[in-house]
């Protein structure tokens, strides 16, 4: 979707601080995806470490942020000329993890998804894979618990066929995260379930 000349056009980043190689798929406003190639010649395995080359967690973190960076710029109002004079600052994270060693000739594939958007601020969810596995992720922020409570009510709303509530909980959730896939799903069920509801009503 976007090759690393195209992202140059949008970051600022260049060698050996751009740590993304391209863009796969992109959501204005809502999510992105994209991966970096982890080559020996990285400077970072130079003494990270000598004999045990293992790619530094902070520059995982510094890659999903860059993504993050793209789909911020994106989703502005900016020209594609506005853009190239423009600088994303990388904020703040909670609670970074690592589950697994990144090692050279490892692809490192990111996703992230919005949480939280406000004026010019974006918050996003991060995470990085490695052959399909967890590599590292950032967690959830302190109002994504207000999301977990508002699905769970909407999930039990749901099975007891309350499709008013079920479909207003998960609204509320998509107004503050609007790719969040468990409340699109929520609501496409409750809707259907209204529809269904109505059907049986005019045939009886």
């Amino acid at each position: 979707m976007l090759d690393i000349m195209q992202i140059q056009e949008i970051l600022p980043h260049r060698y050996p601080m751009l740590l993304v190689d391209r863009i796969t798929d992109m959501e204005l406003k809502q999510s992105i995806k994209g991966f970096k190639n982890v080559s020996i010649s990285e400077p970072a395995f130079q003494g990270h470490f000598p004999g045990h080359p293992i790619y530094p967690g902070v520059l995982i973190l510094e890659g999903m942020a860059q993504c993050g960076g793209v789909l911020a710029l994106k989703s502005s109002d900016l020209t594609d000329e506005e853009m190239k004079n423009k600088v994303i600052y990388f904020m703040s994270i909670d609670k970074a993890k690592f589950r697994i060693p990144v090692r050279p000739g490892d692809r490192l594939d990111y996703e992230l998804e919005v949480v939280k958007m406000k004026s010019s601020l974006m918050t996003l969810i991060g995470k990085a894979y490695v052959d399909g596995k967890l590599a590292a992720e950032a967690a959830r922020r302190q109002n994504e618990a207000r999301f977990d409570s508002q699905l769970n009510r909407a999930e039990r709303a749901l099975n007891a066929n309350n499709y008013g509530l079920a479909k207003s909980l998960a609204r509320e959730v998509l107004s503050a995260s609007p790719s969040n896939s468990q409340a699109k799903r929520i609501l496409r069920q409750a809707e259907a379930g209204e529809s269904a509801a109505f059907d049986d009503m005019v045939i009886q």
